[in-house]
């Protein structure tokens, strides 16, 4: 007999409500284009004679090593590619060439030269596969219809050159010279190409010399190497030439800091003397990935130096004297120039940390003519603006989101239903990292770090819960690092690191501090958290102890009692003594006692209660909540503890949990996950809004267009649907 559809509907309905409910999260900004933070490094570019190709690394996703990224520059400084074509792996050290058809790139790996090619479009055509195995890679090089790649035979060191079709199909291999561990570099004129080295075989003075040859796809045009220094000009090291289609010019070192350049003819012959430079800026310049740092415009030689402050463009004659020099680009930190000729104008990659906390971005600057005016600034790393590190606070009638956006410190109203009360996010800070949002009783108060200063500075300003979103006042103090600031509605804690101890002072009714004490003076103290209690706020933290053999770290949670008046309650406690290690502590008050929870030796989250006058209850080992578990963050709802956590850190995409509980030893309820990409692996920014409905603030990668990904900071609203009890008969 089935069961009446009236009972399988309410069978269904109460299994429905049984089930946790996470709202759909709610992104707290719309990406946009701009700096990709996260360390882009130009490598490598060419040119097909119209536009322009770059190759960089990409280390926005946290990659211990970094992607690789290209895009298409039009002559006029327009980027194409906007996203960037992602490419396969590639080593960094690489060069770009155009082959007639297409771009080439080429890289050393694993005792082979490998490469991959993309058209004209932008779309890669063939590889990643092997060109020649057995062989590392020295210079790259056009030579007409063909690329040239000078290399080493492996085993022996024999010099060899490699000649290459228009879909990089060998078309031949010439032999230049008797093994050495010399490196070479090659440049071609419109009938022949020069190979040019230092030998460093002898064995009696001079112990070192350059010498060069020449040689075509048909073989070695000449007999033996020559050599093409006077005697007595030794010591030579790091040559390269360039060719004006006809002859050709070669510029080294001598000796510590005696940079010159010196013509040959055609026939490599030794045209007048050796032409100083007046400055050494060939000393600090490396290789473009395989490509020569030694250029011909159609009317000069050029030599591009970086000297980790300014970019200069040195300009030589046809015959190597010395015609000027001009600053490219002048910034505290850049590097990486790679500069690409097309025809007589140029594009100069270069990467610069533009930013304090050393991410850098890539850019290129077009230049003009023999002149080499600086005709615009291009940036070649476009992506979607990085938001991270979300905080969030409830106010009761509504919430306050902070975020990071690239650089910037942005915040926004939020319903307890999600929907915004700010049409725009405003913007708090150009540079700066948010570190706490707390609701004082009346208005919410922001904390972040401000490190624009010569020293980290602490931001403490206050935005009203209602009205117009704006800012009504702000505090920064000097030489101070935020670590978080908790309030019980009537006083309201700053707490902060400075000197390896951790301060503690009254954040005022204007935003401005009162009072500092010294809550922890230890040096090897670490992450900490604090929660209002009644009259008191606890205070965790751990502390790092070294042990030796094995070279690591002991970490303890440790815990004491501050006062609304900044008075120190307690002598610090021990909170898990039975465990050798517990990180990543968070705190909670439910009225009545604290709950401290930390991330055990295991990886277990475990919590101990800690009672109104600061003794800790219960096994020493704390109590077990979940396993496989990190960074985790606690709350009370006014019912429950709600906890937030990751899972344990393994490679890859990772998970948050999030869940009820009502106390310690009882099972968690309503359990449930935020969707996998997690960033940021900090404890999340949680804020309860009523009993059984929790915000949580995040970042997380979304897939975006062109970009591939996004990171986007969200608000979830988590609350688990608790079915309705039977009434008692």
């Amino acid at each position: 007999m089935r069961p009446p559809l009236r009972l399988l509907l309410l069978v269904l309905l109460l299994l429905l409500l049984a089930l946790p409910v996470t709202a759909a999260e709610i992104a707290l900004a719309p990406p946009v284009e701009g700096e990709t933070l996260g360390a882009q490094s130009v490598d490598s570019g060419a040119s097909n004679g119209i536009d322009y190709l770059f190759v960089w690394g990409d280390r926005r996703g946290s990659a211990i090593t970094p992607p690789r990224r290209a895009a298409r520059v039009t002559r006029d400084g327009v980027v194409l590619d906007r996203g960037g074509i992602a490419l396969p792996f590639l080593w960094e050290t690489n060069s770009v060439v155009w082959t007639g058809t297409s771009y080439l790139i080429v890289w050393n790996e694993q005792s082979a030269i490998r490469g991959v090619r993309i058209d004209a479009e932008g779309k890669i055509v063939d590889g990643p596969r092997v060109l020649k195995a057995g062989a590392w890679l020295h210079s790259v090089a056009n030579a007409g219809p063909h690329v040239v790649l000078a290399y080493q035979l492996k085993p022996g060191n024999e010099k060899r050159a490699l000649f290459l079709d228009s879909e990089a199909r060998i078309a031949a291999d010439v032999f230049l010279d008797d093994p050495s561990f010399d490196e070479m570099s090659i440049a071609c004129s419109r009938t022949h190409c020069a190979a040019i080295w230092k030998d460093s075989n002898s064995t009696t003075p001079p112990l070192s010399w350059l010498e060069g040859v020449r040689f075509d796809v048909t073989g070695r045009l000449d007999a033996s190497p020559r050599k093409l220094l006077p005697d007595g000009m030794y010591f030579s090291s790091k040559p390269a030439i360039a060719s004006d289609g006809d002859t050709f010019l070669m510029v080294t070192k001598r000796g510590i800091d005696a940079v010159f350049a010196r013509r040959l003819g055609a026939d490599l012959d030794l045209i007048g003397a050796p032409l100083p430079l007046p400055k050494p800026y060939y000393e600090s310049l490396g290789r473009f990935g395989y490509s020569n740092p030694l250029l011909w415009n159609g009317s000069n030689y050029l030599i591009f130096d970086d000297d980790r402050r300014s970019i200069t463009a040195t300009r030589l004659e046809r015959d190597g004297l010395f015609a000027g020099s001009t600053t490219i680009e002048s910034d505290v930190s850049l590097m990486s120039a790679v500069p690409v000729v097309n025809g007589s104008d140029m594009l100069v990659g270069w990467t610069s940390f533009l930013h304090p906390e050393f991410e850098a971005e890539a850019f290129g600057t077009l230049l003009t003519g023999p002149t080499l005016e600086r005709r615009s600034r291009t940036l070649l790393s476009v992506g979607p603006v990085e938001q991270r590190w979300p905080s969030i606070a409830s106010g009761g009638t509504n919430l306050l989101a902070v975020w990071r956006e690239g650089v910037e410190i942005h915040a926004r109203r939020l319903a307890p239903d999600g929907t915004f009360l700010d049409a725009v996010p405003l913007r708090l800070s150009t540079n700066g990292i948010p570190a706490e949002v707390v609701f004082n009783g009346s208005d919410y108060l922001v904390v972040w770090a401000d490190i624009m200063q010569t020293w980290t500075g602490t931001v403490v300003t206050r935005i009203p819960r209602d009205g117009p979103l704006r800012v009504d006042g702000q505090t920064v103090l000097p030489k101070a690092s935020p670590a978080t600031a908790v309030s019980d509605g009537v006083t309201t804690l700053l707490f902060w690191w400075g000197s390896g101890e951790l301060h503690a002072g009254r954040i005022l009714a204007d935003s401005s501090i009162d009072g500092d004490i010294v809550v922890i003076a230890d040096g090897a103290l670490t992450g900490m958290a604090a929660a209002a209690g009644d009259g008191a706020f606890l205070v965790a933290w751990e502390t790092r102890t070294f042990f030796s053999p094995p070279a690591n770290y002991d970490y303890q949670i440790h815990g004491t009692r501050v006062s609304p008046e900044l008075t120190r309650l307690d002598t610090p406690f021990d909170l898990s003594p039975a465990d050798p290690t517990q990180k990543d502590p968070g705190v909670a008050w439910n009225g009545r006692e604290w709950l401290v929870t930390w991330i055990s030796s295991s990886s277990e989250l475990r919590g101990r209660r800690v009672s109104r006058d600061g003794v800790p209850q219960g096994e020493t080992s704390g109590t077990f909540i979940a396993s496989r578990a990190a960074a985790p963050s606690v709350t009370w709802d006014g019912n429950r503890y709600f906890l937030a956590w990751h899972e344990s850190r393994v490679a890859g995409p990772t998970t948050i949990h999030t869940a009820f509980l009502s106390g310690l030893g009882q099972p968690l309820a309503g359990e449930s996950q935020i969707p996998q990409k997690l960033f940021d692996w900090g404890a999340l920014s949680i804020a309860p809004l009523r009993p059984g409905l929790v915000a949580a603030a995040y970042t997380r990668l979304i897939s975006f267009g062109a970009y591939d990904e996004a990171r986007l900071a969200f608000v979830n609203l988590v609350s688990p649907a608790i079915p309705k009890r039977r009434s008692a008969r």
